[in-house]
């Protein structure tokens, strides 16, 4: 004879799982008197009825557009003001920095 060990979470775990099934509404008397079980409605197996239920939960996270995605990056890095442009080459002995410099002339605010 075989014995098998199974916890008490994984009874529950199945039971869980099988009263998803449409077998579960069967009465004792109606299970016992089925001859053939593929007339059953088949399940699938849980591990693919949770992985469809997570990528049914994914679908309903909204999509950023591409203006949304700019202004959250925006925001979480911070905009860089005079000030701050002013603080990145603080050593006079640094090259100059292109950034910098770039980033006036887009704004139109200073050196050339």
């Amino acid at each position: 004879a075989l014995i098998v060990h199974l916890s008490e979470g994984t009874i529950r775990k199945r039971l869980a799982e099988f009263k998803d099934t449409s077998t579960c509404n069967l009465t004792p008397v109606e299970f016992d008197s089925i001859l053939d079980f593929d007339d059953i409605a088949a399940s699938d197996p849980p591990a693919f009825m949770r992985s469809r239920k997570k990528a049914e939960e994914l679908r309903t996270i909204p999509v950023l557009s591409s203006e949304e995605i700019q202004e959250r990056i925006q925001d979480a890095l911070g905009v860089l003001d005079e000030e701050d442009l002013d603080t990145i080459s603080a050593s006079p002995f640094a090259p100059p920095n292109e950034r910098r410099q770039e980033i006036l002339r887009e704004s139109g605010t200073g050196e050339p």
